[in-house]
């Protein structure tokens, strides 16, 4: 598939090469996505998951549990 340098500075409001600038958000990517994967593992960078949601759950099963005794 090709890219229209015209149709895309038109469209995009950008100049220069399209493929320069693809290339460049690529390996952009690649350099964010190898950092990510040095990183110890449970560590994404961002907010850390936890499972909370179930344990709320199992203590509010408990206390129901315990309300029909």
């Amino acid at each position: 598939m090709a890219i229209d340098p015209l149709l895309y500075q038109k469209l995009s409001g950008r100049s220069g090469d399209p493929y320069t600038r693809l290339g460049e958000a690529l390996a952009q990517d690649a350099k964010k996505q190898q950092q990510r994967d040095e990183l110890p593992k449970g560590v994404s960078g961002g907010l850390k998951v936890t499972r909370m949601p179930g344990v709320w759950m199992n203590f509010l099963h408990l206390f129901k549990v315990w309300g029909r005794k």
